[in-house]
């Protein structure tokens, strides 16, 4: 018991040492609306991202299961009933089967057995878990960003509406308790000076439970919680009240650690989606993190008040059985100044990067992300967080859908018949990510077309249309083109890089007044007698009797050009 008990307690200090101070300066911080959207807006990128990857895995996971349809005639009956149960559970459209019947390359073994058919059930119910957990991230993140936006466009106008994608306006009509500016000083005065309010009360509170847990081993009269619960011996009902407040702050404080720490792997908790795993996880960790902060939070108190609780007779005697315990429960406490150090000064995100571990570092929700990019340029800025906002939002009021997103019954081949304008964060594998075309849009480098010359421009857009014409028709003709081999594929190569070179422009003058011709005896015709002598012809006219090449071979300069050997 001991021993279980000192485990438990560790973990308590820490995550209760962090949600101290994490707690207090959420609400602080929430408290400014215009830094709150910018928080949203620089972690868009990131959902978004996550959540195409949430996608991809799925679908290829999906690929797999209509694969195994395919091929499932070979199998036996009972892998032919399990498939089928992982087609009926997947709610695949039947567009898609033959789609991965014409896929080239599989990804199913060649025998299927028992086992590779029980990791993929269980591949696929964690991808659908993780694909609900991003959707239902990402949907909030919109939720809150278009609030927040709407607050802060209400200044000038005194009238605050939330517009809300996919409600008709009848049923925004309806029966209101707040009127428009009602709703504005509401959102905009009181309730961001409630949250500052709240913060700062809490942030006291937390500074007497550090309080409290440093001087109680030296003196417990020091105690905060003390002077608060007990002043006396004696215990009253006010006295009640206030300790199981005091109590629940220390629990929602560590409990609000574990929603939000990234040490948990990918456990999380999603409204109606949650995975059996994670609930199972989170309710262990709640039993598990109750009993140590209970029994820490009496030893808090006066020895004559805690020795004569029901909780310190079997429990408390087990735990202080050696002076070990005893003295183990009584000082450890004690090292809950590093955690609240560590989350007060961000030293999670400083220590790895003196480390040289900043690849590893995750970001934190909490922590002031935009101090090292305050411009939101470049990838993953907020600036690219508030494009993909602002086309998931435009999307959703051209779909008249809930907040842009599809139905999470419906498959990602009808998810990628949305908007080519959408960021679509749903669509197939293979597809381009919204983040990814969202940076091209904040190109620090000015396109390079902008800088040629007018006369350059003109005669580069027939030749790129050329060559888009000549790559398809190469693309169309690709199959056949594989089996000609190397020498072949390099005459290729080295004609197409002939003909697609752009002619310099001092090289536009050159030969404009100048006629080359071939000579009679290469073929040519009689207009090169009054014209300039030819290339061959040593400078001398083609009719007298002593220019050309024919001279050399015998010839008499005769005018048809003819040559004796």
């Amino acid at each position: 018991m001991a021993l279980a008990y000192a485990w438990g307690l560790i973990l308590a200090i820490y995550l209760m040492g962090h949600g101290l101070v994490a707690l207090p300066r959420r609400l602080i911080q929430n408290s400014n609306t215009a830094e709150r959207l910018r928080r949203l807006q620089a972690r868009a990128p990131k959902v978004n991202d996550k959540l195409s990857e949430a996608m991809d895995e799925l679908d290829g996971l999906e690929s797999q299961v209509m694969q195994l349809r395919q091929k499932r005639m070979a199998l036996s009956r009972d892998f032919q009933d399990w498939i089928e149960d992982l087609v009926e559970t997947s709610a695949l459209p039947e567009s898609r089967l033959s789609a991965a019947s014409d896929s080239s390359r599989s990804n199913v073994p060649a025998v299927v057995t028992e086992r590779y058919l029980a990791d993929l059930t269980r591949k696929l119910k964690r991808a659908r878990h993780k694909k609900a957990r991003f959707e239902n991230e990402w949907a909030y993140l919109i939720s809150d960003a278009s609030d927040a936006q709407a607050i802060l466009n209400s200044s000038a106008s005194k009238r605050l509406e939330f517009e809300r994608p996919g409600v008709s306006n009848r049923s925004k009509r309806g029966f209101t308790i707040l009127t428009p500016y009602l709703r504005y000083l509401l959102h905009r005065h009181v309730i961001p000076s409630l949250r500052l309010a709240l913060g700062g009360f809490l942030a006291l509170a937390s500074i007497a439970i550090v309080w409290s847990e440093v001087t109680t081993p030296i003196w417990h009269k020091l105690s905060l919680i003390t002077l608060t619960v007990s002043p006396s011996d004696n215990i009253n009902f006010g006295g009640q009240v206030i300790a199981a407040a005091w109590i629940c702050y220390m629990c929602i404080s560590a409990l609000h650690t574990v929603s939000t720490a990234k040490v948990w792997g990918n456990r999380a908790l999603v409204v109606r989606h949650t995975y059996p795993e994670s609930a199972s996880w989170y309710s262990y960790q709640v039993a598990k993190l109750t009993v140590p902060l209970s029994y820490n939070f009496i030893t808090l108190l006066p020895p004559s008040v805690y020795k004569s609780t029901t909780f310190y007779t079997f429990l408390g005697r087990l735990i202080n059985l050696t002076p070990l315990g005893s003295g183990f429960s009584q000082w450890f406490p004690i090292f809950i100044l590093l955690p609240v150090l560590a989350a007060t000064f961000n030293l999670y995100g400083r220590i790895p990067k003196v480390l040289g571990w900043s690849s590893l570092e995750e970001e934190d929700d909490d922590s002031n992300d935009n101090a090292t990019n305050a411009a939101g340029y470049g990838t993953g800025g907020w600036r690219e967080g508030r494009a993909l906002i602002d086309r998931e939002l435009t999307t959703a009021h051209d779909r008249s859908g809930a907040l842009g997103l599809a139905s999470r019954d419906a498959s990602p081949a009808t998810r990628t018949l949305s908007d080519t304008t959408a960021p679509q964060p749903l669509g197939t594998t293979g597809r381009v990510p919204a983040s990814a075309r969202a940076r091209e849009q904040y190109r620090d480098r000015q396109p390079l077309v902008a800088t040629m010359p007018e006369d350059n421009v003109d005669r580069a857009a027939p030749r790129a249309a050329e060559r888009r014409g000549a790559v398809g028709e190469e693309e169309d003709g690709g199959a056949e083109q594989e089996d000609g081999g190397f020498f072949q594929d390099f005459a290729h190569r080295v004609r197409n890089t002939i003909e697609t070179t752009d002619r310099p422009s001092w090289m536009n003058g050159i030969g404009e007044g100048l006629q080359f011709k071939r000579p009679k005896w290469m073929g040519g015709d009689d207009a090169g007698r009054g014209g300039s002598s030819a290339a061959g012809g040593g400078g001398a006219s083609t009719s007298g009797g002593g220019g050309g090449l024919g001279r050399w071979f015998g010839g008499n300069g005769r005018a048809d050009g003819r040559v004796r050997l």
